[in-house]
């Protein structure tokens, strides 16, 4: 499952549906065009601006939706879009996921830097390629699962250095 991203937010908010808007602009009369994907509040904004419209607003708004996307809508009414996901591996090693572009991976429990990161972001759809606690979990299982022991040891080292002034404090 693959979760959009809304085009109006600078984070990582996840889109609810694909919108067509059009417009006429004030300045010379020309009419506009646009689809986006849109998040919940952005969604709401628009179809305010483009159906009540306002003083400075645009000319001769139409405002449509076009797809809503369910799988998104679902994980924004559970709340799992909003919680960091962190997962603890058996052997011990630490996944942290904030619905962005990587997976951040620690060697121990009280590190605080990442020795590794975990890429799971499809560019060409502009959008994280897992969206579930599943998805993620398993992410994390087969990127340890491919680690052979030379990886292993030079993660733990890299952990230690990166890591030995926070573990010197414990």
């Amino acid at each position: 499952m693959v979760i959009k991203l809304c085009q109006f937010c600078d984070d990582e908010t996840p889109a609810v549906a694909r919108v067509y808007f059009a417009w006429t602009r004030l300045s010379d009369g020309e009419r506009e065009e646009s689809e986006k994907n849109l998040c919940a509040d952005h969604m709401r904004s628009k179809r305010s601006e483009f159906t009540d419209g306002s003083e400075d607003g645009p000319m001769d708004p139409a405002f449509e939706v076009l797809a809503e996307f369910d799988e998104a809508l679902e994980a924004v009414a559970s709340g799992q879009w909003d919680q960091e996901l962190g997962y603890i591996h058996p052997s011990g090693m630490r996944f942290v996921w904030h619905h962005g572009a990587y997976i951040d991976v620690f060697v121990e429990f009280g590190d605080s830097t990442a020795v590794a990161t975990i890429g799971v972001y499809d560019y060409g759809k502009g959008a994280p390629t897992i969206s579930t606690y599943e998805e993620f979990k398993r992410e994390c299982d087969e990127w340890v699962t491919e680690l052979d022991d030379h990886d292993r040891q030079a993660y733990a080292s890299e952990a230690f250095w990166q890591n030995r002034d926070s573990r010197e404090q414990r």
